[in-house]
């Protein structure tokens, strides 16, 4: 959005201010925390974009917002307007620090200070002096800063939680520039994660960053052990948040802590993690390249001079891209110590530390002196080695700093011998020696908790991959059960199934046999039912001739005319009958009696039709006379029949003959 729409609103606003509105008048309520809203959204917008001047004046005009009154009704409740203007406290702190604008930020926060506002002087004050205090000690106005720290951290303004956690980490973090001895910044610090943990919401994200500085203090006190454990729980929680600059921040000292422990394989996997949460539309540039500064120490200690220049390089490129000029000065002077120890570029060296002297910042000048004294100790150039190792020392004593101290102090008194400078010398002694006790001490004390450290991670590693195994097992033994229950509920309904399938099938089985059986009756009732009618017909058929003949033998015994008519009696008594009638009995016959006739004929394979005839009416049960009735024969010739069927079918001479014939043919 343009930036010259703020004027027309700060217009508006003031003159929302300096209007009198009558107590009868009208005025929606909501308007004043709209309004606020409105100031918060725009004005982090403009910070966003770096349209500093834009959002420095929006920021300021949420001090001319009404506070509820009897002048203001409808102006701001207290608490609305207390959040509003502490949100604005700590914007203009980031705005005035990333536009670089120290000194003006310094005189706008000392107006506020003076300013007689009710929510300003009543609540706010304690975030208005942090804010300043950070201000005079970019300025270098360090006791000023320290004075107006403490002052802040006396006052008890509120019991917002966000505000308590804001201060005490702007605070903690002003602290450690300005207290060298760090007294003040540790409990400092410690409150602002106690107010972590109390459920402060902190909405600037320096959260990471103060407690990096408190790993910091415990690395210092060779308490590793406190750092390592505080730099997880942030990294934990950044992740949690979702915050890749805590999670960065967190991962560079946790790569610091395990450098100092020369636990490099530890240290590049911290390292590595944290530029694994680099990400190009986010503002990590800065801890990117803080992360290649430290990639860059861990190869030097390693040995591994070129691949720390390549890290060096890359913590340049990242510091360009970043607008650091102070990281680029600091790589520079990393890089020009690196070179140092390769005699042919020592007048290189030599000449770019004197390029760079006006352009290093205080906090920069032991680095500076130090890589500088040291490079002309190399050259052999001792006389002006001499003043830049002794400013080296002064600063790395103000610092409390031992073993850098001991670093300086071992080439000064070398430097002091070699230019005669005995009494110099002797003055020094007393101080090296001590530190240097001090030193190995310290040393003995890092390695006996790195040598801790050690074999608690190694436990922790090895109780991890029990864990792990262990929770393997679990989950392999019940994957197995798992998939035993799922396959023995899958049997079990296989086996359901089946049987339920097996049973429906043996059921339609019974149903079709019964329906068969039911058709069967039915077809064999309907054969029987034709035989009988044939039967019967041919008994009809042969009462019927019968009485013929008996008319006819009457006529003959009255007319004595008896050729004749023996000749009409022969022919009234043919074979009952015919082979279409005896087909169609044949054909009932085998439908009710299905095998009789194929057992027949395998006893009697020489069985005559008329033979056939015979037992297929001895099966039926019909007597001799019934017999010779049904195949129009007399019944001496059905006895014939019978006699010749005996041997026939073997059958001994006080055998039932129709008993033996029905056994026959129902076997």
């Amino acid at each position: 959005m343009n930036k010259y729409f703020i004027f027309p609103l700060i217009i508006l606003v003031s003159g929302i201010v300096s209007c009198n509105k009558p107590p009868g008048s009208t005025h929606p309520p909501a308007q004043f925390h709209a309004d606020s809203i409105a100031i918060l959204a725009k004005a982090n917008q403009f910070r966003l974009d770096k349209e500093y001047d834009s959002a420095i004046s929006l920021l300021d005009s949420a001090f001319l917002l009404p506070v509820k009154s009897n002048q203001h009704p409808n102006g701001l409740s207290p608490d609305d307007a207390r959040r509003l203007m502490s949100y604005a406290i700590r914007h203009l702190m980031f705005a005035y620090n990333h536009s670089r604008r120290i000194a003006e930020g310094h005189k706008h926060f000392l107006r506020l200070r003076e300013m007689n506002h009710p929510i300003l002087s009543n609540h706010c004050q304690r975030e208005i002096l942090v804010c300043d205090a950070q201000m005079l000690q970019t300025l270098g106005r360090r006791a000023e800063a320290c004075q107006l720290l403490d002052q802040a951290m006396s006052i008890n303004e509120n019991d917002d939680p966000s505000s308590e956690l804001f201060c005490t980490i702007a605070a903690g973090i002003t602290y450690m520039a300005v207290d060298s001895t760090e007294t003040r910044a540790e409990p400092t610090l410690l409150r602002a994660a106690e107010a972590m943990r109390n459920g402060a919401y902190d909405d600037t994200g320096l959260y990471p960053q103060a407690m990096a500085n408190l790993a910091n203090i415990y690395i210092r006190k060779n308490e590793f052990q406190k750092g390592i454990s505080l730099c997880q729980e942030v990294m934990e929680q950044s992740n949690k948040l979702q915050n890749p600059r805590g999670a960065m921040l967190a991962a560079i000292n946790l790569c610091g802590n395990y450098t100092e422990l020369n636990f490099f394989d530890r240290a590049l996997h911290y390292n590595n993690e944290g530029l694994r949460l680099f990400r190009e539309d986010n503002e990590t540039w800065g801890m990117a390249a803080s992360l290649y500064e430290r990639r860059a120490l861990i190869y030097k200690r390693m040995g591994l001079i070129d691949s720390a220049f390549l890290a060096l390089n890359l913590a340049d490129s990242f510091y360009i891209r970043a607008t650091n000029p102070r990281g680029q000065i600091r790589v520079k002077m990393e890089k020009l110590d690196a070179k140092a120890q390769f005699p042919d570029s020592l007048p290189k060296v030599l000449t770019h530390y004197e390029e760079i002297k006006d352009k290093v910042p205080g906090y920069m000048l032991l680095d500076y002196y130090m890589g500088y004294g040291n490079a002309m100790y190399r050259a052999e150039k001792y006389q002006e080695a001499i003043p830049l190792l002794e400013k080296a020392v002064s600063l790395s004593k103000a610092r409390g700093d031992m073993e850098t101290e001991n670093h300086n102090n071992r080439l000064l008194l070398d430097s002091y011998h070699r230019t005669d400078r005995m009494k110099a010398a002797k003055e020094l002694l007393p101080r090296y020696n001590m530190i240097i006790d001090s030193v190995i001490h310290g040393k003995s004390i890092r390695e006996s908790i790195a040598s801790h450290i050690r074999y608690e991670t190694e436990k922790v590693e090895q109780e991890n991959s029990l864990l792990t195994a262990g929770i393997a097992l679990r989950n392999s033994v019940i994957r197995t059960y798992t998939i035993g229950t799922i396959a023995s509920i899958l049997f079990i309904l296989l086996l359901a199934t089946w049987f339920w399938n097996r049973h429906r099938s043996l059921k339609l089985h019974h149903q079709l046999d019964e329906k068969e059986l039911e058709i069967t009756s039915i077809c064999l009732d309907k054969k029987e039912k034709e035989l009988k009618r044939i039967l019967e017909s041919r008994h009809e058929l042969h009462e019927h001739n019968q009485e013929l003949l008996r008319q006819l033998a009457e006529i003959q015994t009255s007319n004595q005319s008896g050729s004749e008519l023996n000749k009409l009696m022969e022919t009234l008594s043919p074979t009952m009958l015919t082979p279409k009638e005896e087909a169609e009995f044949r054909v009932a016959f085998s439908g009710i009696y299905s095998t009789a006739l194929i057992r027949l004929r395998d006893v009697c394979p020489n069985i005559t039709k008329n033979e056939e005839l015979l037992c297929m009416l001895i099966l039926l049960n019909q007597s001799t006379e019934e017999i010779a009735r049904i195949l129009g024969i007399a019944s001496a010739s059905v006895t014939r029949i019978r006699y010749r069927l005996r041997p026939k079918l073997n059958i001994p001479e006080k055998a039932s003959l129709d008993a033996e014939i029905k056994r026959i043919m129902k076997e």
